[in-house]
């Protein structure tokens, strides 16, 4: 594969990872969510779906950048 591509794919990976991230974390502190976690106790299951998926999403894309398949 072409090395522009894969690290094009990579650029891309990261900025949907850090939206995911961010987007977990607004969910994470709505209102809804907030009062679920205050009465059960545990964070609302999709924020901590969207932030980790953007966290190893970004991670993919960083290694895509950095450490590229020869």
């Amino acid at each position: 594969m072409n090395s522009n591509l894969l690290k094009l794919t990579g650029i891309v990976c990261i900025i949907g990872g850090v939206a995911l991230f961010l987007w977990g974390q607004d969910i994470a502190r709505s209102l809804p969510s907030v009062l679920q976690e205050t009465v059960t106790g545990s964070p609302n299951k999709r924020s901590v779906y969207y932030t980790a998926g953007g966290v190893a999403l970004a991670l993919i894309g960083i290694v895509q950048i950095f450490w590229p398949k020869k």
